[in-house]
């Protein structure tokens, strides 16, 4: 049977109609569950408290003001100003929480939204290449990359970790571009050290990501 309140649209003339909006947030979860798949119990068990108090002497900030800080920046997220954000410190566990939680925020909020690793984005690109695909569900370009450009929040995690290619800096370079044009949030977290991009990556994307916001995220009491 059709909804009461929108007659099977979708849509009221106060927008959305809570029938599809909650359709969509479903879909939205499906589509990135590889998110969640191991960081719902970490986002359910993060505490501040897990994190220094000592101020740092460089910074003025202790460690725990520092995680405090991203939190309420992504849990505000859709109402902040546009921003890029590049999350470094290979062995922070933080980073796949912060990324976890702001996608979570994002949704919620009626963002159209993408997490994926920097390696499936490779695999993907490669795959699409060589024309290896195993159904009629797997990644194609000309379609899927129009979502990765236009989607509302884009996170990508793990870069350095993926296999690199000239094939696959070029479109990346190309999806990187267009949300920079249009001003579309992305994401992304480095499993290298940011000094070490230009040893794996070209000038050019290396370039790009010097226009997003760098976010050291600080180690927990346990990790350091």
């Amino acid at each position: 049977s059709f909804c009461s309140i929108c007659s099977g649209k979708g849509v009221t003339s106060n927008g959305l109609c809570s029938c599809f909006s909650k359709e969509y947030k479903s879909a939205q979860y499906h589509l990135n569950s590889d998110a969640f798949a191991f960081s719902d119990g970490m986002i359910r068990n993060f505490s501040l408290s897990d994190y220094s108090d000592q101020v740092n002497i460089k910074t003025g900030k202790s460690d725990k003001e520092i995680i405090e800080k991203l939190i309420n920046r992504f849990d505000s997220y859709g109402s902040l100003p546009y921003e890029n954000i590049l999350l470094t410190n290979p062995c922070c566990i933080a980073k796949k929480f912060l990324e976890s939680f702001s996608l979570k925020k994002a949704i919620d909020n009626g963002f159209f939204s993408i997490y994926l690793s920097a390696f499936s984005l490779s695999k993907m690109i490669e795959d699409d290449r060589y024309n290896r695909f195993k159904n009629d569900n797997d990644f194609h370009l000309n379609e899927d990359s129009l979502r990765l450009k236009n989607c509302d929040l884009l996170i990508i995690d793990g870069m350095g970790s993926e296999p690199v290619s000239t094939y696959y800096i070029g479109y990346l370079l190309d999806i990187i571009d267009h949300r920079l044009a249009e001003k579309k949030v992305t994401i992304c977290s480095l499993s290298i050290p940011r000094s070490d991009m230009g040893t794996y990556y070209n000038s050019e994307l290396v370039f790009r990501f010097s226009r997003f916001v760098n976010y050291n995220v600080p180690l927990t009491v346990n990790e350091i």
